[in-house]
């Protein structure tokens, strides 16, 4: 059965696909460069998917696919049994993580808001609705903590935008308990993938990066739209697990 892991970047998928990658019964295919599922961080296409699913001899095969994240609907058409797993993370956090890993991190967002082309995968997911709410709130003003946050919404707001929240075999799962409650949280995980327990995939998993402190200030206009969608989150996530 395909398992694809979706979000967006620093939000936990790399200690959740760690887990993965050390569970004995599932296949994990990252996004690394030589891989022969992804190029360019996305995946070649949807015939290479279904080889290597055909091809794997374990019960899940796991596929990490961030970029890809705004056409889960055509993996869930082609693939109806997968399941799929939409991790986030609190916004502030995630900002911050994301521009320091990647400083031109606001690139694509900044461009969306000036209605310009050149956003690649990250622009090719946003819908017109998320685009003109991206225009309405950016102002001159704006810092790039902002624009990293209003990037978070926008992606993030992609969960509900696709009727994700809907489908059965979908679910969110929340970055900061993941990481301060592994054995809880995995132990639900495992319990809906049917799949056994395994003590030893828990060797990278830690809450160094949870509630970081002084972070800066938020634009108040992009503070409500993360904390509205947050909540909602939030709130999938209570519904899915509690």
């Amino acid at each position: 059965m395909p398992l694809f892991v979706a979000g967006l970047q620093r939000s936990g998928t790399t200690m959740l696909m760690n887990v993965f990658h050390l569970h004995p019964e599932i296949d994990v295919y990252d996004e690394s460069h030589d891989s022969k599922v992804f190029k360019d961080f996305r995946v070649k296409n949807l015939q290479i998917l279904d080889d290597t699913i055909k091809q794997s001899h374990f019960p899940f095969a796991c596929y990490k696919v961030i970029c890809d994240s705004h056409i889960l609907n055509s993996f869930i058409e082609s693939f109806p049994h997968a399941k799929i797993i939409w991790v986030y993370r609190d916004a502030a956090d995630n900002a911050e993580s994301r521009l320091r890993k990647f400083p031109q991190g606001t690139r694509a967002i900044r461009l969306v808001a000036q209605n310009k082309p050149g956003g690649g995968w990250f622009a090719d997911g946003i819908s017109p609705n998320v685009a003109k709410i991206v225009r309405e709130v950016t102002s001159n003003d704006l810092t790039d903590f902002d624009f990293a946050c209003l990037h978070w919404w926008a992606r993030n707001s992609l969960f509900f935008e696709l009727g994700l929240d809907r489908i059965s075999n979908v679910r969110v799962l929340q970055y900061e308990e993941l990481a301060q409650e592994p054995r809880t949280v995995m132990n639900k995980l495992f319990s809906w993938l049917d799949l056994q327990w395994s003590e030893s995939a828990f060797r990278f998993v830690h809450a160094k990066s949870v509630a970081k402190p002084d972070l800066p200030e938020l634009h108040p206009k992009i503070e409500v739209l993360c904390d509205e969608l947050k909540e909602r989150l939030d709130r999938e996530y209570a519904k899915d697990w509690y």
